[in-house]
């Protein structure tokens, strides 16, 4: 039959490939069909990057070592916070003062992987200290006087002194120690004439204010520092007001009638106290006071202080 004489054609005898080599030089054929290299140009493939040290396969890492330091820091100075402090003095008081005094620096900290990179940054601060002493040179303060030393702190070598609290001129020298161990600041406060006093509300109290026996308003004020400005005069100014009763459905007119205005400007020698007439026809109500003073003469710094102060006529 065709079909089987076409078959039988076909077949291949292995065996006798085999024995004369053929079917070795077939599987070499084979595989370097498979291993050529594709037609055309082609990329090389990247090198993978080496481990950073300290990291597993990184040469030298050994699993026991401890993981790497992060980058060092650097600190950008970004200035000073001034610091400022208020000393008080009295009559009592000692004639040498020491402190401390802190100054805050602030700035940054910030990451640095050199060649001018910088990472995540922070805020910082810095602190420097430094030992005042204040010497006062001796002068004489009345009892109820104060006075007011400011000093600024401006940078870890500079601190500024304010005298315009102090009650007298003074002279200040200022000494300066900035050893390795030991910074410091000496004032030395030399004091000269003593200024004029500013009038303090205090020094005027508001005593009996009413209705006389002749039939007028009078108010009376006690000076506690009559003794001290002895030698000098005071100016008074008295601005009384009547406050009127309001009711429901008041007439403006009567309203605005309800208000009687008082005011009196007096000049006395200075004494103990002193007494205001305000008025010669008294309304009855409650009244608010507004009393000014200021005083004159060699000690008085010719300035005015307030009072307010209430009252009420029957």
């Amino acid at each position: 039959m065709s079909f089987s004489a076409a078959a039988s054609a076909a077949e291949v005898n292995f065996d006798g490939a085999k024995a004369s080599g053929t079917l070795d030089l077939m599987l070499e054929a084979a595989d370097l069909k498979a291993q050529k290299p594709p037609q055309g140009p082609q990329q090389a493939p990247k090198p993978p990057k080496p481990p950073q040290p300290g990291h597993p396969g990184h040469p030298g890492w050994n699993p026991n070592m401890p993981p790497p330091p992060p980058p060092p820091t650097q600190y950008n100075f970004g200035g000073y916070r001034e610091s400022c402090r208020t000393f008080t003095f009295t009559a009592q008081s000692p004639l040498t003062i020491n402190e401390e005094m802190i100054l805050e620096e602030y700035g940054q900290e910030c990451q640095d992987f050199g060649q001018g990179f910088s990472g995540h940054c922070r805020p910082a601060s810095r602190y420097h200290r430094r030992k005042v002493t204040i010497e006062v040179g001796r002068r004489q303060l009345e009892s109820w006087e104060t006075e007011r030393l400011e000093l600024c702190m401006k940078d870890p070598k500079r601190i500024d002194a304010n005298t315009d609290g102090m009650l007298y001129d003074y002279a200040v020298a200022v000494r300066n120690d900035d050893g390795i161990f030991k910074r410091s600041t000496v004032f030395t406060l030399t004091p000269g004439a003593k200024k004029p006093a500013r009038p303090d509300s205090r020094e005027l109290a508001i005593g009996f204010t009413g209705v006389t026996a002749a039939g007028d308003v009078r108010m009376v004020l006690a000076d506690s520092r009559a003794e001290y400005f002895r030698d000098g005069r005071i100016t008074i100014t008295a601005d009384c007001m009547r406050l009127p009763e309001i009711t429901q459905n008041m007439p403006v007119e009567d309203l605005l009638d309800g208000f009687t205005k008082y005011n009196v400007t007096q000049t006395f020698d200075v004494a103990g106290t002193y007494e205001l007439k305000l008025s010669d026809n008294p309304k009855p109500g409650k009244y608010m006071v507004t009393v000014k003073f200021s005083r004159s003469g060699p000690l008085s710094s010719g300035a005015e202080a307030t009072i307010i102060g209430s009252f009420e006529i029957r």
